[in-house]
């Protein structure tokens, strides 16, 4: 058989498996049909594709209780409707790519959020797509509580999503039952958020394990990056959380902990760019928390800080620099802490500010707890570091 007599006999098998269900069932939608009912009808394993031609508008969620796969789909929220995530997966190994899910914020009171898509299940992928106008989050992932043995979120992977106008987060990962049904192992990349007007791009909370984000944008949110807590109980403890290469533009933050005094640890924030953010970050009760190479530009004027940092001991900042904005009382305000270095800070001229570092002594051990290395000032201050 010549080469090509080759590559026919392989397209001719390639279109043999995908019809005979040796690959799963493969099926393309069609656009004047409900789109529920032919996810409804689909057996396990099917491949559904849609070549993106026709939007679809969902008055009662899509209810995915077994795994499949969807690709190019477009589907939008009819306006009024309330309450009502677009899509909630009950199933493992759901994978859904080269979407637009878009809600319906505009006609819908907040007291009737939810997000468009809400996952319970783990081993899922999410790539390749948009949220638009939620009323809540784009993608919400946290386990379903309501079954009578709910079961832990292990492994996922979100990558390349846009969110524009979402009113919270374009993805937010957590737990149920106050972090006793936990969720772990999820991989987030590239993610970028537009005008998120109560949250951000991405939010971890309430107890999550070994996620690692990556590549994320956020222009007029109100973050980049949030973790947080509820304080409900002490299960709601973040660990072993991974950010890197994150841009936050015009924004209040850049990262935000919004965390009660749980042991949050281990977490490593590294890669940050900050331009015109009136706050750079907000740390709070996270012990062992490394913060490495971050720039802030032009950053908003600050009545007290760019940098807080409350109650957060063993912290490492490598590589910060402050290149220009301001003015401020102080460039970072450390509080409530033990065990903290930096390592490299730099204060350019342009930026204004008329401390250094305020560091409030505590009762663990005085100003031995605050080390600083290689600090380079190039500004004009009352003090380099102040200690209160």
């Amino acid at each position: 058989m010549d080469v090509k007599g080759k590559v026919l006999a392989v397209g001719l098998l390639l279109v043999v498996l995908l019809s005979t269900g040796a690959e799963g069932y493969w099926k393309r939608l069609i656009c004047g049909t409900s789109l529920k009912t032919q996810i409804d009808n689909a057996p396990a394993g099917a491949y559904l594709l849609s070549d993106g031609s026709c939007t679809w508008n969902v008055r009662y969620t899509i209810m995915v209780r077994k795994p499949i796969t969807l690709r190019g789909v477009k589907a939008k929220l009819v306006e009024g409707i309330g309450g009502r995530p677009l899509m909630k997966v009950f199933a493992e190994r759901f994978y859904l790519s080269d979407f637009v899910f878009i809600g319906n914020r505009q006609s819908v009171e907040q007291s009737q959020r939810a997000s468009l898509l809400y996952i319970s299940q783990g081993g899922f992928r999410v790539r390749r797509g948009s949220f638009i106008n939620s009323t809540r989050d784009g993608v919400s992932v946290y386990p379903d509580r309501s079954v009578k043995n709910p079961k832990p979120i292990v492994g996922g992977d979100i990558r390349h999503i846009i969110g524009d106008g979402n009113v919270r987060d374009v993805v937010s990962l957590s737990t149920a039952g106050d972090g006793r049904i936990s969720t772990s192992n999820i991989k987030v990349r590239n993610v970028t958020a537009f005008d998120c007007s109560k949250k951000g791009a991405v939010e971890v909370s309430d107890g999550v394990h070994n996620i690692d984000i990556r590549d994320i944008s956020a222009a007029r949110c109100i973050y980049g990056i949030s973790i947080q807590d509820h304080g409900r109980s002490g299960f709601e403890t973040n660990t072993q959380i991974q950010i890197s290469n994150v841009t936050v533009v015009d924004s209040l933050y850049g990262v935000l902990s919004e965390t009660s005094t749980n042991e949050h640890s281990n977490i490593s924030i590294t890669g940050v760019k900050l331009v015109r953010c009136h706050n750079a970050m907000l740390l709070k009760n996270i012990q062992q928390l490394e913060v490495d190479d971050v720039q802030i530009f032009w950053a908003r004027k600050a009545a007290e800080t760019q940098i807080d940092v409350q109650d957060c001991s063993g912290l490492t900042v490598r590589k910060l620099t402050f290149d220009s904005g301001g003015s401020t009382d102080t460039a970072i305000r450390i509080a409530g802490s033990k065990d903290v270095t930096f390592d490299g800070l730099r204060i350019a001229s342009r930026f204004k500010s008329l401390y250094g570092i305020t560091f409030y002594r505590t009762s663990f051990d005085g100003l031995s707890s605050l080390r600083v290395f290689n600090m380079d000032v190039e500004t004009t201050l009352e003090q380099r570091v102040k200690v209160v």
